[in-house]
């Protein structure tokens, strides 16, 4: 494309050039086809100019919008379309399919190793779990039920990444089931209360009672995850608010510190 718009314009410079020189004298009829030549030259430069100025802003758009999506989304195994593969915006597009495909090689790498840890890690910590169970059934003290229930969270983390990466490799399905929302988030709160008090952290609750399809699990090992992370990095004294309530349809669930 580029060639041949550089080549009408070489015309069409050429042509106006030979008329100029050539209308010097006063026999204009005689170079009415060089003239010719010369406004057919300049037109189709225009012409071709719109079309490739509309192809190349609806290209660029598109490989744009497209790219957008794809990293929002996180989705990396999906590919920008291309309409052609003359051109130099296609030959971008298949640059960015390919850096995308290394993109996505290298997070399901990730997700294998992820996969792999949990599995090498987890039957030595549950081995450790029942040596610890041992220790405690004929010595019980504070220490060694602290060190079980740091198993217990340990372990509990490895199941989720487990089961998280059977969801994404379709491996399995959610486990959905109509429960109470207020009931869940209550129990998680009641839960992590003791841990929140030793920093005097208190929570405070606002939640609508409301019946959702969810995943019981992985809603309750979600929240429970921020509350940790608010047990972690929120100052003493403070509070953590949590509140859910009903917006167009939607069950809204906010957590805050």
């Amino acid at each position: 494309m580029a060639i041949l718009f550089t080549i009408l314009l070489a015309m069409s410079i050429i042509s106006w050039g030979y008329v100029i020189y050539s209308s010097v004298g006063d026999k204009i009829l005689e170079h009415i086809v060089p003239l010719s030549i010369g406004v057919f030259s300049t037109i189709s430069v225009v012409i071709i100019s719109f079309a490739i100025s509309i192809f190349v802003v609806r290209t660029i758009n598109h490989i744009s919008s497209s790219a957008a999506s794809i990293v929002n989304t996180e989705d990396f195994s999906r590919r920008i379309e291309t309409i052609s593969n003359w051109d130099d915006l296609s030959n971008l597009s298949n640059m960015l399919n390919i850096l995308f495909g290394s993109i996505d090689t290298l997070l399901n790498d990730i997700k294998s190793v992820t996969d792999n840890i949990a599995h090498d890690l987890k039957t030595p910590l549950t081995r450790l779990k029942n040596k610890l169970e041992n220790i405690y059934d004929s010595n019980p003290n504070q220490q060694i039920q602290d060190a079980l229930n740091e198993c217990d969270k340990l372990l509990e983390i490895f199941n989720s990444l487990l089961r998280l990466n059977r969801l994404e490799h379709g491996r399995e399905k959610l486990q959905k089931k109509r429960i109470n929302i207020a009931d869940l988030i209550e129990d998680a709160i009641e839960l992590y209360s003791p841990v929140l008090e030793e920093k005097n952290i208190p929570i405070k609750s606002q939640i609508t009672a409301k019946t959702l399809n969810i995943d019981k699990n992985l809603i309750f090992q979600s929240v429970i995850n921020i509350l940790d992370n608010c047990y972690k990095y929120s100052g003493e004294s403070t509070f953590v608010s949590m509140s859910g309530y009903i917006k167009e349809s939607r069950y809204i669930l906010e957590i805050s510190d």
